[in-house]
């Protein structure tokens, strides 16, 4: 830093030195050179008016000066464009615009096509960036290949944005010299970590700056059209009417239960054929279950029987009551 210092000395002294050879030369002793009247003395009657003749003139060229520069400076414009394209093939039609605008000088920046619906024709979707004196042309020979049934251009001026990031990428660029100039005259470890950090800090910002820059330059070159492709739209056909419509519409109908019944008995299928898997499973330890409930309410009546007296278990018939008619057993 002692280095450093040093250099810094007699630029300091310098500037000292001039602004004092300014102060001299501008102050109350200093003489007038055109006229030879001293600075103090007032100015009056005709002089007056001249010299205020004067300073309108100056203020009128200093407004031509800046109007001619504003003249000369070159706009920058970005021009956006959007149209739709109807055409009976669009997947053909989209290759043919993109055929169109590498030949204008541009590119395809974006291409997206889906097919249609129930064999439907499609659609297609593209960005264009095409050369800014050739957008014109371009949508026109849309018409070629199908309807333009909509077309639209935007504009917008940047030329602010662009003189403003190139006094920003001056000065970024200047801090960025000034900084790499005193890294490479520092000597103290700190003070080299300091500047290295605020080093690459600017040259982040000034790769920033410059990638913003190119942006709004590639925008301004090639203006950009976004184009929507659609299929023809088929005639409509009418129906017929009367008997015969109202039969047809009818069997249309018909066919149309059918194949939704259709439908539902294939996606129950596969259920019932897992049920009627799980009821052959389960079957057999039904039975089995049913066959051990009606041993056991045997031997239950057996046991019975056998603590009421009767041989070999068996349970005697109830007889019917006297006084009851025949076929009704006694309560």
């Amino acid at each position: 830093m002692r280095t450093t210092r040093r250099k810094l000395v007699p630029a300091v002294a310098g500037i000292a030195l001039a602004g004092v050879l300014l102060a001299g030369c501008s102050g109350p002793g200093a003489e007038s050179g055109a006229d030879g009247q001293d600075v103090g003395e007032p100015v009056v009657g005709e002089e007056a008016g001249d010299i205020g003749g004067g300073d309108a003139a100056q203020g009128e060229a200093r407004d031509d000066v800046a109007a001619q520069q504003d003249a000369d400076v070159a706009r920058q414009l970005v021009t956006v464009g959007y149209a739709t394209l109807v055409a009976a093939d669009p997947f053909a039609a989209a290759e043919q615009v993109a055929q169109l605008t590498e030949e204008s000088g541009g590119r395809v920046e974006s291409r997206d096509e889906s097919a249609g619906s129930d064999g439907g024709a499609g659609s297609a979707s593209l960005t264009l960036r095409v050369p800014v004196d050739r957008v014109s042309e371009t949508l026109s020979a849309l018409e070629d290949l199908g309807e333009v049934t909509d077309r639209s251009l935007e504009t917008q001026d940047v030329t602010g944005s662009v003189q403003d990031l190139d006094a920003r990428i001056d000065a970024l660029a200047t801090s960025v010299d000034r900084l790499t100039e005193l890294l490479s005259d520092a000597d103290d470890i700190s003070d080299l970590f300091k500047i290295e950090g605020e080093l690459s800090a600017r040259q982040a910002d000034l790769d920033a700056l410059r990638a913003e820059r190119d942006r709004l330059h590639d925008e301004v070159a090639l203006s950009t059209v976004h184009l929507e492709i659609r299929a023809e739209r088929p005639p409509l056909e009418a129906e017929p009417a009367g008997f015969v419509g109202g039969l047809a519409t009818s069997w249309n109908g018909l066919v149309a239960s059918f194949n939704v019944l259709i439908v539902i008995v294939g996606a129950l299928l596969p259920w019932a054929a897992v049920g009627g898997l799980g009821y052959l499973a389960v079957r057999p330890l039904v039975r089995r279950r049913a066959a051990r409930r009606k041993e056991k309410q045997a031997e239950r009546a057996r046991a019975i029987a056998q603590a009421q007296g009767h041989p070999h278990g068996q349970v005697p018939p109830q007889m019917p009551d006297a006084g009851a008619p025949a076929g009704h057993p006694r309560p």
